[in-house]
């Protein structure tokens, strides 16, 4: 219950009567809504056209009382009221959809006039023209080590194409011969989700399916030394006089994009010292070495959930007896 107040305020000689306050109680309504859940189309489904037939699919129910009419709506025009396939499942097929974008609007009414409307996600139907990504392919690990990775696509079309690009990036993609066309990436998420675009001279548009893959960012990896108390980096100018040596790798994931680092390895010239494997953390447990006198070269190596491997610099030693 919510109680709502209106007033008014009147200045003349008499001041009791200058004043009116009304006051409504307003009540919840105890009649619950209906329930809807889309199941057709997906999100970004894609579907051929020209004048494709979309099935729209969903369950209605009412949790008090019973589901009177159901409605499907795009933007202001209605498509029709679906069919009851089985106990709550309604589908209505969208005959002759448009080419391009499409959103429609479920709405079910129940018994006593309640009604609720869900929104589907955007799905498309594409022209006559075929593209897809055929590199790199859909599951696959990219490493962009180098700073940049290729996408290749492949397009053909009856009608001639002025325009092929990935898409969320809008770069266009450059012809490489044979319907081949390529672009060069930079930068993408983690789970990288591609998909190509292709126009035709009559702007008509078509879309690849989409393509993720992950993307492989190697965490930075450095190795410092530790006396028990604080940690320090190492100075390779002068030698060491210890017995002992505490050392600690420390593995970051790339920020936004790195996955969580899951091992941190020493390496003393290149013999695995200590491996360390803490889930959900990005540095290893302090490693204990017992050097003899002589010369090193040092190195952590940080690897995360998805594979990708970081490197410290190689640090070269020199131990002393104390």
């Amino acid at each position: 219950m919510k109680v709502f107040g209106a007033g008014a305020i009147e200045k003349d000689s008499v001041p009791e009567n200058n004043e009116l306050i009304l006051t409504t109680e307003v009540f919840q309504d105890s009649n619950k809504a209906p329930v809807i859940e889309l199941t057709s189309p997906e999100p970004s489904q894609l579907f051929q056209g020209p004048a494709a037939t979309i099935p729209i699919r969903f369950k209605a129910s009412d949790p008090d009382g019973f589901v009177k009419k159901v409605e499907v709506f795009e933007g202001m025009k209605l498509l029709g009221e679906p069919t009851l396939r089985s106990d709550g499942e309604y589908e209505l097929l969208y005959e002759n959809a448009s080419l391009g974008s499409h959103q429609v609007v479920v709405r079910a009414t129940d018994n006593l006039g309640r009604f609720e409307t869900v929104q589907s996600l955007e799905f498309f139907v594409n022209g006559v023209a075929k593209v897809e990504i055929t590199n790199p392919r859909a599951g696959s690990k990219v490493d962009k080590s180098s700073g940049e990775f290729a996408v290749m696509i492949h397009a053909t079309s009856t009608t001639p194409l002025k325009q092929v690009l990935l898409g969320m990036w809008q770069s266009d993609a450059t012809p490489v011969g044979n319907d081949d066309y390529v672009v060069k990436l930079k930068n993408c998420s983690r789970p990288c989700r591609l998909q190509a675009i292709a126009i035709d001279q009559n702007d008509v548009e078509t879309r690849s399916e989409f393509v993720e893959v992950t993307i492989l960012s190697p965490p930075t990896t450095s190795l410092y030394w530790s006396d028990g108390e604080s940690m320090s980096e190492f100075d390779t100018s002068k030698p060491m006089k210890v017995s002992e040596l505490i050392l600690i790798g420390v593995g970051e994931p790339e920020e936004y994009f790195g996955a969580e680092v899951k091992k941190v390895e020493i390496f003393a010239n290149g013999e695995l010292l200590c491996s360390d494997e803490w889930p959900g953390s990005a540095e290893g447990e302090e490693c204990h070495w017992r050097p003899r006198p002589g010369k090193y070269k040092l190195q952590a190596v940080a690897t995360d959930a998805d594979g990708a491997v970081g490197k410290s610099a190689l640090i070269e030693v020199v131990i002393d007896k104390p």
